[in-house]
């Protein structure tokens, strides 16, 4: 294979179009040919296509359009193939292959060295890339490719496809398969089904359409060996699929095999069925929540009961499923009654909630409990309380004895004669523990006010809400909802003997949303100061309360709470009081109260006085509708208590909470006072408006710390009424200052003294300067900053470079807020945030304490040093810290010069872009590859350095270039003296060896592949210098040309090449042609790959002229030298005496269309074999001389067979 890879690599290279390649698949992965399913012949593995191991390749690509298996397999192809297949063109390892695997058929036929892969599982719609490779040869072969779509069903019980519930389309079963069970049948198409849980199935198909297909079925437990019926079907579907096949309410059993078959007793027709699974239902005993629960509705007295879909899925309850009771008119004791699986027990939980659904007002409900055994009975009433709507109502047993129960009867609407039939609904009958209340909050009891003794929270129950943490996780919960709007007082300080520590939430919005109401730890008095209690919390009628003690301190110590309702006032109290207080007056605004007739009084009192008994400093009598006033006479910096009194007429007057205020100062200092400081020696003041400093506002700036009654300030200005801005001037650079602002309001004097504090910033950075935290030179950096500086080079082309001098920032043994670093600096190559991280999350401590990160990688040192490689040259920080510590920060030098120049990038004079070189320069610039075994080469594009027409400083040019072949000037120079001004006035040297032009390119051809630039200019003119492509690319050293090609030991058919080796030579590829043929389009008569420096032309035409070409091949890709050639010879004619009686001769040898013939005799028959004895050309020629045209033959080698009186002989053919 390399002998005739190296040799196409060689005609292809000198574009010599002799060489030919017949193609059946793609040559790489990329460019694969599709393939569909069935036999592919004659595949021809590609010369020249790369592929595995280096070798040549054939690629096909196949796509399935549905899921299953392929069988892949050159089995009949009578090759030595390999094979592999791929997922994806980029994977690193196939997904399969195989070498030699194909059998020796029983017939004889069969190949195996040949490849196959079998039932190699696809997806429908994904590509699976195919490759034959040249692993053992090149002769054309035929393979098969055939898909398999996956199995509807196994054909025998063993097979058995595993299934869940759900509709199977279009099974069939297969034809001439033998896996019935049942003797009147033959094949069969099974399953396996092992439900989760127990229940019942059902299996059919009935839906299988248009016409149904006739089908019979089977279901057996058990296993294989045992096959023990279950229940079995035929034609037990309804019309129109009357010959289908279902079997109903099988029951299962959880983790239990059922294996399924559908047999052939009639048709094997593609059929449709579905397999279902209903869960067993729920026991009927408490809670009855009527979901998978099917309680035997016993009604009396014309009551009917039924489950139906929730028909108000909303509020308290929003359950799939509820029971509907229908009473009839005038039926007052209709009901229903219902047996449980187990019985009812109330010896601990004597109380009952039930969920109520009524659109009738004040609805009587009688829960009874019956035990006919026994003959003891016991019931008790609740009452709805709204419409509409799903409430819980609560039946108390707490009287009753240690009973059970075996049944429940409920009456709707009990003991009322109702004119008319209603509908009522129920739900979720559960019992609870009165004297615990709900473990959860969807089992609150539900309460009304009172006193509750010894409760007692549930160990290890779990219900807690977690609303302010998680430290309480067990619960009691309790539901009340106030028949008329008021307040509650909610408190557990009446616990006795010893105080228990309680914790106590109330919340409204149902258990979904938990809205807090309120809540409370430790708010009771001595002698129970552990105790709860929340006072006059606004409760509205017909609205859910939620009350929750939780077990944060203690849980199973009994305690006592108690629940205490307060209706609202005849007079009621005006809600919503605001107070907009100033020095001297107050404004006071409220809600309006419908009842207040007679309007409202306010009354204000400096606090702490008593309202019973001091007089106001303020009342006025305000008149209904008017809801503000304004209570005027006010001290100053002074509290006040105001209340608002509703006047009621005969209802009298309402209560009235204190509302505390403290008027203003009678000169207030200015709010907001703030400062920026946008120049680096001012800082900009801004305030808000004071209303009362009439005579204006005095800014006063002293240095930080200055005693302000002895010191004078280094800024004051005196600002008019109204202005709310002042810029202080003249101010040093990363300075500290104290600035005071002080409000004029004339006869009211004048105000506190506003301070606020600030520091100059350190200029901005730049280069040649320094670049600071937010702390400035001498103070530490801010709380929670995220600050972004970017530092840009004042000149085009430059980059700017920052080397830390100072660092002190935050840094944690731990994980801090980032990888070591509580705060840390973040480093962007470029103008922002967009351009790439050059270094992030850096910190370190080497200034301050020593500090340093757990995270090495986030270390910041002194020294440390950062360069754009950016074409802006900038350099972005981006510093963030947190909210405790701050450290003294960091300092670095900025500095900005010309970037390394590197591969890709543009080599500039020091001038860069826009600018000129510098006077009196003596610049070293090396460029080296980033890769090893890389060359540098540098292609000048704009060219103007200082050129003389006389000698100039040397050689014809002022200023110069000397370039050197490596990393410094000790290596040799490659050029010297270089300048010209192409790109200026187009000035040249006057010594022509000196020029530097537009497109001069120079390539190192150093082992280091670097190249070092020296620029030299003397103190006068300057230039605006050069600009040159810096690109690099392997190193690639010439291959040699042969010497003394020479031809010899000519004879009639052939002749010896000699040459001598050249150095780094791995291949030689030599050719002959007829003399004076064009090699680029002529094909040779003989030639040959050899690492040897001899060859030998055979099958030459005696008597005929010949050109002998040679070329050396050194490896790589494409490093060949040039053509050697032609040297000319004549091959040695024959004598007569020379010639065998049927002898004879042809050319060319390799050959691809017209073989020219010649013979001693006459030919009368000529055949061509290939090298399996079989004839594939034979002619008539009855010629000495005349023309064989092979074209039509495949590549390969082949025999002649001339006959010649009666004699054959037999010559080989090669057919390129």
């Amino acid at each position: 294979m390399r002998r005739i890879y190296i040799l196409s690599m060689l005609f292809l290279a000198s574009s010599f179009g002799w060489q030919s390649s017949a193609q059946n698949g793609g040559e790489d992965c990329a460019s694969a040919v599709i393939a569909l399913e069935g036999t592919i012949t004659q595949t021809q593995i590609n010369d020249l296509s790369g592929g595995a191991n280096g070798g040549d390749s054939a690629w096909f690509v196949y796509t399935p359009t549905g899921s299953g298996t392929i069988d892949i397999a050159s089995c009949l192809g009578g090759s030595d193939t390999r094979l592999f297949i791929w997922n994806d063109c980029a994977d690193t390892a196939a997904a399969a292959t195989n070498d030699d695997s194909c059998p020796f058929a029983t017939d004889g036929t069969g190949f195996n060295y040949a490849s196959e892969i079998l039932e190699f599982e696809v997806v429908g719609g994904d590509d699976y890339f195919i490759q034959w490779d040249d692993r053992w040869n090149e002769d054309p072969f035929d393979w098969t490719l055939t898909f398999t779509p996956p199995p509807t069903g196994g054909e025998t019980c063993g097979d058995a496809l595993a299934i869940v519930p759900g509709l199977y389309v279009d099974v069939t079963i297969v034809e001439g398969s033998t896996g019935a069970s049942q003797g009147d049948a033959t094949a069969g198409l099974w399953y396996s089904y092992t439900p989760v849980e127990s229940g019942t199935i059902n299996i059919n198909s009935c839906a299988s359409d248009p016409s149904g297909v006739d089908t019979r079925l089977f279901v057996y437990t058990d296993g294989c060996d045992t096959l023990t019926a279950v229940a079995n079907d035929d034609d037990g579907c309804d019309a129109p699929n009357g010959f289908g096949s279902s079997v109903s309410d099988i029951p299962v059993v959880g983790g239990v095999e059922y294996l399924i078959e559908w047999d052939d007793r009639w048709e094997i027709a593609p059929f449709d069925w579905e397999l279902t699974w209903t869960p067993l239902p729920d026991p009927v005993v408490l809670p009855i929540t009527l979901e998978n629960q099917f309680p035997v509705f016993n009604d009396f007295n014309g009551s009917f009961t039924q489950t139906i879909a929730n028909p108000d899925a909303s509020g308290a309850n929003t359950s799939g499923i509820v029971a509907e009771n229908t009473v009839p008119a005038n039926a007052a004791f209709a009901g229903v009654n219902f047996a449980l699986d187990t019985n009812i027990d109330i010896t601990i939980e004597k109380g009952f909630n039930m969920l109520v659904w009524s659109s009738v007002p004040n609805t009587p409900v009688l829960l009874k409990l019956e035990n006919a055994t026994t003959g003891v009975n016991a019931e008790r009433a609740a009452t709805t309380t709204t419409t509409g709507q799903w409430e819980t109502v609560s039946f108390d047993f707490s009287d009753e004895g240690d009973l059970t129960f075996e049944s429940v009867t409920i009456f709707m609407n009990f003991n009322v004669v109702d004119p008319a039939s209603q509908t009522y609904y129920w739900d979720n009958l559960r019992q609870v523990n009165l004297n615990v209340g709900g473990t959860t909050c969807a089992d609150a009891a539900v309460v009304v006010p009172g006193v509750y003794n010894d409760v007692f929270i549930v160990a290890d129950s779990g219900g807690s809400a977690n609303v302010t943490d998680d430290l309480g996780p067990d619960a009691l919960w309790y539901s009340y909802t106030p028949v008329e709007s008021g307040t509650i007082n909610i408190n557990s300080c009446i616990s006795d003997p010893s105080p228990v520590d309680t914790r106590l939430f109330v919340y409204t919005d149902g258990c979904d949303v938990l809205t807090l109401v309120d809540n409370d730890d430790d708010g009771c008095d001595a002698p129970n100061g552990f105790g709860s209690i929340i006072e006059e919390i606004n409760v509205i009628a017909g609205q859910e309360y939620l009350i929750e003690w939780d077990d944060r301190w203690q849980d199973t110590t009994p305690f006592d709470w108690e629940l205490i309702f307060t209706p609202l006032p005849a007079c009621p109290e005006p809600l919503d009081v605001a107070i907009a207080s100033n020095a001297f007056d107050a404004v006071i605004t409220w809600s309006a109260v419908v009842e207040a007739t007679n309007g409202y009084i306010v009354n204000v009192f400096v606090a702490g006085s008593d309202p019973t008994v001091d007089t106001p400093v303020y009342t006025e009598n305000i008149p209904t509708g008017t809801l503000t006033a304004t209570a005027t006479g006010l001290t100053p910096e002074t509290q006040y208590q105001a209340y608002v009194i509703a006047d009621c007429d005969t209802e009298g007057i309402s209560l009235a909470d204190p509302n505390s205020f403290t008027t203003l100062v009678a000169c207030p200092a200015p709010s907001n006072f703030a400062v920026t400081t946008p120049v680096d020696t001012e800082a900009v003041f801004t305030w808000d408006v004071v209303a009362e400093a009439v005579n204006g506002y005095t800014l006063s700036v002293f240095n930080a710390g200055a005693d302000t009654t002895v010191d004078l300030p280094v800024y004051e200005e005196v600002l008019a009424a109204g202005v709310t801005t002042a810029t202080a001037t003249g101010l040093a650079i990363d300075a500290g200052y104290d600035a005071y602002l002080v409000s004029d309001c004339d006869l009211n004097g004048l105000s506190q003294e506003n301070l606020l504090s600030f520091t100059t910033p350190f200029p901005a950075p730049e280069c040649g300067g320094t670049y600071v935290d937010s702390g400035g030179s001498a103070g530490n950096y801010q709380p929670n900053e995220q600050t972004v500086t970017t530092i840009t080079p004042d000149v085009p082309g430059e980059a700017v470079t920052v080397t830390f001098t100072y660092v002190d920032i935050e840094t944690t043994a731990g994980t801090g807020q980032q990888a070591g670093c509580w705060d840390f600096l973040t480093i962007y190559d470029g103008p922002d945030t967009t351009f790439p991280v050059l270094a992030q999350t850096l910190c370190g401590e080497e200034s301050g304490d020593g500090g340093q990160p757990s995270d090495p990688n986030s270390l910041l040192s002194i020294g440390d040093s950062f360069t754009s490689s950016d074409p802006s040259g900038a350099l972005t920080f981006v510093f963030d810290s947190d909210g405790s510590v701050q450290e003294t920060g960091w300092s670095a030098d900025v500095t900005c010069g010309v970037p390394p120049v590197g591969c890709g990038d543009v080599y500039y004079d020091e001038g860069g872009v826009d600018g000129d070189y510098l006077p009196s320069e003596s610049t070293v610039t090396t460029i080296s590859p980033d890769v090893a075994g890389d060359a540098v080469t540098v292609t000048f594009t704009y060219v103007d350095i200082e050129s003389s027409t006389g000698t100039g400083t040397q050689d014809g040019c002022w200023d110069f270039l000397t370039i050197y072949n490596g990393p410094d000037t000790t290596f040799p120079v490659l050029a010297q003296t270089l300048c010209g001004e192409e790109s200026g006035d187009g000035g040249q040297p006057s010594n022509p060896d000196s020029v530097l032009s537009v497109g001069s390119t120079f390539t190192s051809t150093d082992p280091s592949g670097s190249l070092t630039f020296v620029f030299t200019s003397d103190t006068s003119v300057q230039e605006t210098g050069w600009a040159a492509d810096v690109t690099c690319a392997p190193i690639v050293i010439p291959c040699p040309e042969v010497e003394n090609f020479a031809v010899e030991n000519i004879t009639e058919t052939t002749a010896d090449l000699t040459w001598d080796a050249a150095e780094g030579a791995i291949f030689y590829d030599w050719a002959v042609f007829i003399a004076g043929s064009d090699i680029e389009v002529d094909n040779p008569v003989a030639f040959d790959t050899t690492n040897t420096t001899t060859g030998t032309a055979q099958g030459l035409i005696p008597g005929v002229s010949y050109d002998a070409y040679i070329q050396t091949d050194c490896g790589g890709d494409n490093n060949v030298s040039d053509v050697v050639g032609p040297v000319t010879f004549t091959t040695t004619a024959l004598g007569i005496n020379d010639l065998d009686a049927t002898a004879f001769v042809f050319a060319p040898n390799p050959a691809d269309g017209n073989v020219v013939i010649t013979s001693t005799t006459t030919i009368t028959v000529l055949h061509i074999v290939n090298m399996l004895g079989q004839k594939v050309l034979s002619i008539t020629p009855n010629s000495k001389e005349f023309i064989l045209d092979v074209s039509s033959l495949s590549s390969g080698a082949y025999f002649i067979n001339a006959i010649s009186n009666g004699v054959t002989t037999t010559k080989k053919l090669i057919r390129k």
